[in-house]
Formats: structure tokens, C-alpha cells, sequence
């Protein structure tokens, strides 16, 4: 495999696999931040945030290639540290974009219809991210489903109590169903990391409308605690590991959810990387169907899904180049692969 260019290692370089491993969970972070910018934009929000995180992301591409393998360690550190950092700035973007604001001003009964909706249409999809579903064992499996039958339940009844008490009952079974679902080998799917970030977003927009109109919510977070308690425990971390987090988000538990997702997503992402890495180490052809759906995965646009097809054909050709930049107009995904050993039919090389 040849790959040279600024911010990629050359053929020789031991750690050549490893710098490729880092360029991955950066270019999967950028288009994460490109999916968020292009949200805040068509909803009119403030994008500087992201944008701010989409140039260090970007800065830090550009520096795997170039720093010594001394180096390369706490580079790694610095990494996973921004893609956290920018994990935190796509939560808060598409959060912003929804509408999780938008409890002042909107009455209760629709912020409550909106909630119960969406509440709703997910416990109904439920079934179609089965696939998705990863367990060690049988009785983590067991587990699983004991709890999304008591979620149903507690859905069922928010339903039939009404009200907005009954909507952010049955509002918050579902997205209590979302994360478990999340941890459980759904952040696989961004498909179904929207919908959790879109049922926290209106379940979230309802506690705080109830909380403005004097309304007690303490039954509710008491049940949300419990539940990620539940969760957690389910994931192997001990008690002390979830009074750490739920103590970090003291105002309300659902924040202490979105970090745990944020948590399991970024492990997650660790876990395609490494497996990316090992498939490189055995040929580019191989890392390519990896690639492919860390990356593509994430596009946003038919545009980018363009743009990502090119990237793949060119990483089977086995080079890559660095673009250098990252245009400053509508989000683009800043990476350029270039072949620099053999011809692709249907590639243009320069």
C-alpha cells in the first residue's frame, strides 16, 4: 500500500496503519459535524460552535501524518479528546435545530402532542432495529427485553392517563427504550441515533414546559435515574461509575442519558477503527467494506454520498492525499483520497 501527501504516513512507516486508524476517526467526526452545521443552517442556528470544532478536527488531520511516533501517542490522547468535544457540539447542534428550545412560548397541549407523537411512532418501529441488536449472552438478551416490555407498559399507560403528566410518561419510556437500544449495538445506525436525538429533544422541550408551568417533574426524573441505572448495569458498570454520572448532570437525568449514548457511541466508534485497522494491516481491499459503512454511513447529502463514493473507489486504488483545507461555504467533507499507485476505471486522477 502506498499513501503519502501531508497528514497521511508513507509506505514505510511502521505506525502507517495506525495514522490511517486516526485519519478514519477524524474523517468520521467531521462528517458528523457537516450533518449538524447543515442542520443549524436550515434552521436558522448558530453554527460557530460546530464550526469552531469542524477546523481543530480538521487541524488535527493534518497533523497525523507529520509528527514522529514519539509523538503519535499523545496525539491519540488529543483525538480522542476532540472527537468527544465534538460528539458534545453535534448533540447540542441538532438539539438547537429541533427545537428543544422551543418550550417558551409553546403551550403545553403541543408540546405534549408533539412529544406523545413521536413517543409513539417509535415504540411502534421498535421492531425494525432488531437487527441492529448486539448481546454477550443469552441472559443479557433476556434482560433486554424484560425491559423494553416494562417500557411498553409504562408507555401504554401515559397514553391512556393523558395529559401532559401522561405524555412525558409515555415520552419518556421511549426514549428510555431509545438509549437502551442505542447501547445495545444501535449506534451502529444513525438512522436511530436521530430518532434518540429527536425523542430527547421533544421529551426534553416537554419537561421543561411542565417545569414552567409549575408542574412537579420529580416522578418523572426519579423514573429516568432509575432507568439509566438499569441501562448501566446492563453495560457492566458499577454503581459507583453511575453516581458519578448521574451526579455531573444533577439538574435533569436525561442529560446524564445523552452522555452515556455519547459514551457508548464513541466506544463504539473505537471498536470499527480497530477493526479497520486490523483489516488494513491484511490489504486496502478488505479495510474498504469497513470503510465504507463508518463513513458513508453518515452522509447527509446526496451530494457528500458523491463525494464518498469517490473516496471509496480511490481507497481501493490504495493512495491518499490530504485536500488541506476545508471550505468555508456549504459543508463538505474536506478529505481528498487520492490514487497514487494504479488506475480506477471511472476515476479521474490528476
Amino acid at each position: 500500500m502506498t499513501v503519502s501527501g501531508p497528514g497521511h504516513p508513507a509506505s514505510d512507516d511502521p505506525l502507517a496503519s495506525e495514522r490511517l486508524a486516526m485519519v478514519g476517526q477524524l474523517v468520521v467526526a467531521q462528517f458528523d459535524l457537516e450533518t449538524a452545521i447543515a442542520a443549524l443552517r436550515r434552521s436558522g442556528g448558530d453554527a460557530v460552535t460546530a464550526q469552531t470544532q469542524l477546523q481543530n478536527i480538521t487541524q488535527l488531520r493534518q497533523q497525523i501524518g507529520t509528527v514522529s511516533p514519539t509523538a503519535l501517542a499523545a496525539l491519540r490522547s488529543e483525538i480522542v479528546a476532540a472527537v468527544a468535544q465534538s460528539q458534545n457540539a453535534v448533540q447540542d447542534a441538532l438539539t438547537a435545530a429541533s427545537g428543544a428550545g422551543a418550550a417558551e412560548g409553546a403551550t403545553l397541549a403541543n408540546l405534549a402532542s408533539r412529544a406523545q407523537s413521536q413517543a409513539t411512532a417509535f415504540m411502534r418501529d421498535l421492531r425494525q432495529y432488531d437487527g441492529s441488536l448486539q448481546f454477550e449472552n443469552d441472559a443479557e438478551r433476556d434482560a433486554y427485553r424484560q425491559r423494553e416490555e416494562d417500557r411498553r407498559k409504562q408507555h401504554d399507560a401515559g397514553i391512556a392517563e393523558g395529559g401532559p403528566e401522561g405524555a412525558l410518561k409515555a415520552s419518556g419510556a421511549a426514549y428510555g427504550q431509545a438509549v437502551d437500544l442505542a447501547v445495545h449495538g444501535g449506534s451502529a445506525d444513525p438512522a436511530l441515533l436521530r430518532r434518540v436525538d429527536e425523542l430527547a429533544a421533544s421529551t426534553a422541550a416537554l419537561r421543561a414546559g411542565m417545569i414552567r408551568d409549575g408542574k412537579d417533574v420529580s416522578k418523572f426524573d426519579e423514573n429516568m435515574g432509575n432507568d439509566l441505572r438499569a441501562i448501566m448495569r446492563s453495560k457492566g458498570k458499577s454503581d459507583a461509575e453511575i453516581d458519578a454520572l448521574l451526579a455531573a448532570h444533577p439538574d435533569n437525568p436525561m442529560d446524564a442519558m445523552k452522555a452515556f449514548v455519547q459514551q457508548d457511541h464513541a466506544s463504539f466508534t473505537g471498536r470499527e477503527l480497530d477493526s479497520i485497522k486490523a483489516k488494513v494491516e491484511r490489504g486496502i481491499d478488505t479495510a474498504t467494506a469497513s470503510t465504507e459503512h463508518v463513513v458513508e454511513s453518515r452522509l447527509p447529502s446526496p451530494a457528500n454520498l458523491t463525494a464518498m463514493a469517490d473516496v471509496v473507489a480511490k481507497l481501493r486504488a490504495s493512495g491518499v492525499t490530504d485536500a488541506a483545507k476545508v471550505a468555508d461555504a456549504a459543508p463538505a467533507h474536506g478529505v481528498t483520497l487520492q490514487n497514487v499507485s494504479a488506475p480506477v476505471p471511472g476515476v479521474a486522477h490528476p
